[in-house]
């Protein structure tokens, strides 16, 4: 009677330690599998190539969490993931048509993530580390803004030393008017439309010289000029540029780093492996 009464004992208490290691692993990582999609998605800054572009992500995530069976939307910081975190008994098929129509809409090639990739996918994402929500990614924008100013003062005072204090006054304003641009500026047609990226290049450059009239001479503005014309992301020689501006590091893909024929530099193409 006693041997039973301790393995009776024994399993009652084997049970409500696995009880709780269950509840433990649910708290822990927070999240079902069968909760959340990723995708990835080609939303990686050409101007910051270390992390994803807020003003072309924030309209996408803005329109998935319109869709009904979309609780949270979120981006990787790289900009190279979208997290769909669904509804309760959402149903799915429908859910990821909408989805992918979405995606079709705002341009965007996309891919879903499966096997053992999505396992470590959801391990990191569980704790909501290096994801942001369109809410957030405004601060993407923010050292977006800052790595042009730096880049662009940068080129010129190669071609033509400036002073600390006019360097610092030229870095300043670029920033500012960076981030107001990258915050206020609707993405969403560029999304769907890229050739409205020439009208806002004419107006960037237009603002730029605009703001070295302010502190530099003609052979300074010269150089500014010169400087814009290489464009806002890495140049041959810059940080970022080429291998380490490389714009996806998904398995399937491997990038194009040295610009083709009618690609600027510093620009990045995914072409598919075979």
């Amino acid at each position: 009677m006693k041997s039973i009464t301790i393995i009776t004992s024994a399993v009652m208490l084997g049970s409500v330690c696995c009880a709780f290691f269950l509840m433990s692993f649910k708290a822990k990582s927070g999240i079902k599998k069968n909760v959340v999609t990723f995708y990835k998605v080609p939303l990686v800054c050409s101007a910051a190539p270390e992390i994803g572009c807020g003003s072309k992500a924030k309209p996408v995530l803005k329109q998935l969490e319109k869709n009904t069976s979309v609780a949270e939307a979120w981006l990787n910081h790289t900009g190279t993931v979208i997290a769909v975190v669904w509804k309760a008994n959402s149903n799915m098929a429908a859910s990821e048509k909408n989805t992918m129509a979405i995606f079709k809409e705002q341009n965007l090639d996309v891919q879903m993530v499966n096997g053992k990739e999505y396992d470590a996918m959801l391990s990191d994402f569980s704790n909501k580390k290096n994801w942001l929500r369109h809410t957030e990614v405004d601060k993407l924008s923010m050292i977006e803004a800052g790595e042009i100013g730096s880049r662009l003062v940068a080129r010129v005072n190669a071609k033509t030393p400036l002073s600390n204090e006019t360097s610092s006054s030229l870095k300043t304003d670029f920033e500012t008017l960076f981030k107001k641009r990258f915050i206020t500026m609707n993405t969403a047609d560029v999304n769907k439309d890229p050739n409205l990226i020439e009208t806002f290049r004419q107006q960037t450059e237009n603002d730029l010289l605009a703001i070295g009239k302010k502190y530099l001479d003609s052979v300074q503005m010269n150089a500014l000029q010169a400087a814009i014309t290489l464009g806002l992301q890495p140049a041959e020689g810059e940080t970022g540029y080429a291998k380490d501006g490389c714009c996806s590091k998904s398995d399937d893909t491997k990038q194009k780093c040295e610009p083709g024929k009618n690609e600027k530099k510093g620009c990045c193409s995914k072409t598919k492996t075979n």
